[in-house]
């Protein structure tokens, strides 16, 4: 029964990137499990009638508690960050679940932002055609530091640019051939090449955000603290590993992650042999006062990146008064908002158009 994954924890890691699917888009099971609920009673097969009951139950849950969720959405994002004068739509739309949705068409252009010892990086710039100054979403993509690209996102990266951003979508220089701290000096690299030619890409530079999943967020992390809210005007991050040290000392099940080899391929050894690169790259242990804003998202159901992250990144956060809000989504696994038109996704984009119409400076 494939909807066990909604309610226990994946064992393993091709079973956790199929519960990405059971869990967003478990919904679509609902008419067929009571189809066979139907027929099973038909032909009189009770046992098999009550478990297709029961799947149906289970396979509708996710969906239920992410509409409990948007019902007071909004109303915590006012209390963590204040009004805005004009909020995005509405949380959780049951057409968009359902794909009757248009995405947009709009094409990334590919820009090498830095060279490195013979070696191009390069971002995908999403962009409207106006010509208008645009508040800038500096995306920078997961994969445990190992692996992944800027295209992971496309459907996230289109859609904002659609609606008046610029989406620059970062690849960096990837572990175990290149330990931190390089990852965030690309992208202070590619922010600064961004800000050289704002005229020329139409970018905002009062307004630059950065956004970063997983393995990303951390680097997003870890660079917006070190830049400040003086150039980073706010910081998202999806299911982020904020705690280095602490995710080193209670690592996960390794047939989901091996996360002490990620991360010792990531800082340059264990955490006795490179102590001082942990907590450097350990965004609780580096949040100041002069930190932007920050929103936080995460599913309570996340088997290779642990929830309790987000609750030690907090106590730093509300030490040092950072306004800041937990987005928790639940039965959300690793990688939620992978299907855009998902219930963790559409929560997400909510939250991100809140939090991006907050703190954007507006042109006067």
């Amino acid at each position: 029964m494939p909807c066990l994954l909604i309610v226990l924890p994946a064992p393993l890691n091709i079973l956790w990137r199929f519960k990405i699917g059971v869990t967003e888009l478990g919904y679509f099971m609902v008419i067929p499990m009571l189809l066979l609920m139907i027929v099973s009673v038909f032909y009189t097969r009770r046992w098999a009638s009550v478990l297709a009951f029961i799947s149906a139950i289970i396979y509708v849950l996710p969906l239920l508690s992410s509409y409990i969720v948007s019902f007071n959405l909004k109303n915590h994002l006012i209390f963590a960050y204040g009004v805005v004068d004009e909020p995005p739509h509405i949380p959780l739309s049951f057409w968009q679940l359902v794909g009757f949705t248009t995405k947009s068409d709009i094409k990334p252009k590919n820009i090498i932002y830095s060279r490195v010892n013979d070696k191009e990086l390069d971002l995908d710039l999403y962009a409207n055609h106006s010509p208008k100054l645009k508040p800038c979403i500096v995306s920078v993509h997961g994969g445990a530091w190992s692996s992944g690209d800027n295209t992971m996102f496309v459907d996230f990266d289109t859609y904002f640019a659609s609606i008046g951003y610029v989406v620059a979508d970062v690849n960096y220089r990837l572990a175990p051939d290149n330990i931190f701290p390089a990852q965030e000096e690309d992208i202070v690299a590619a922010i600064a090449y961004l800000k050289a030619n704002a005229s020329k890409y139409h970018v905002d530079v009062r307004n630059i955000f950065l956004l970063g999943r997983s393995a990303g967020g951390q680097i997003a992390d870890v660079t917006a603290f070190h830049l400040g809210k003086k150039q980073i005007r706010g910081l998202i991050t999806f299911y982020t590993p904020h705690d280095m040290v602490w995710g080193y000392s209670v690592p996960g099940n390794p047939l989901i992650l091996d996360s002490r080899k990620v991360l010792a391929n990531y800082l340059g050894g264990t955490l006795q042999e490179a102590t001082a690169n942990f907590f450097a790259a350990s965004p609780a242990h580096q949040v100041n006062k002069n930190a932007p804003p920050i929103l936080m998202i995460h599913g309570e159901s996340d088997e290779m990146v642990a929830y309790e992250h987000n609750l030690r990144l907090i106590e730093k956060l509300k030490e040092k008064k950072i306004p800041h809000y937990l987005l928790s989504l639940p039965h959300a696994t690793h990688g939620c908002d992978y299907f855009f038109d998902s219930q963790s996704s559409q929560l997400s984009t909510f939250a991100i158009e809140y939090f991006l119409r907050r703190y954007t400076v507006a042109n006067k």
